[in-house]
């Protein structure tokens, strides 16, 4: 990602709130990947004008690809 590029998006659901969103003591954002994968092993996930695919293995790891 190029410096002057930034990700401003959150995740939220239809009503706009933020979900599964927090933040770690050091200010990281952690989003819990549940409401990423929601009942699917597999979610599509928009960085700039990039898709990635994030799955959830048959042994709970999670992989992300482009």
């Amino acid at each position: 990602m190029a410096d002057d590029e930034s990700c401003n998006a959150e995740p939220s659901d239809q009503t706009g709130e933020v979900i599964g969103l927090s933040s770690a003591s050091d200010g990281v954002p952690v989003i819990d990947a549940v409401h990423l994968l929601g009942r699917s092993r597999e979610a599509r996930v928009l960085y700039g004008n990039l898709t990635y695919r994030l799955q959830l293995t048959a042994s709970g790891k999670l992989i992300l690809t482009k």
